[in-house]
């Protein structure tokens, strides 16, 4: 689905470009988050917030396990 090809005299620069079926695979995605925000049927703040808050509950839990 990602073709590859060396772009150039440059042997280490790889451009990659997403095939027919990638680009309809993306398509697809993009669906999805605004898909979950339907139906979780929560104004937008409120998901942000809630966003907001795990990150931060993960972050800490991050620290605690690095202290350990």
């Amino acid at each position: 689905m990602i073709p590859d090809a060396t772009a150039g005299p440059r042997e280490r620069v790889l451009e990659v470009t997403l095939t027919d079926a990638g680009r309809a695979l993306r398509a697809r995605a993009e669906r999805i988050p605004p898909a979950v925000v339907a139906a979780l049927g929560m104004p937008m703040d409120e998901l942000l917030a809630l966003h907001t808050a795990l990150t931060r509950v993960i972050e800490m839990t991050r620290l605690d396990t690095a202290e350990a």
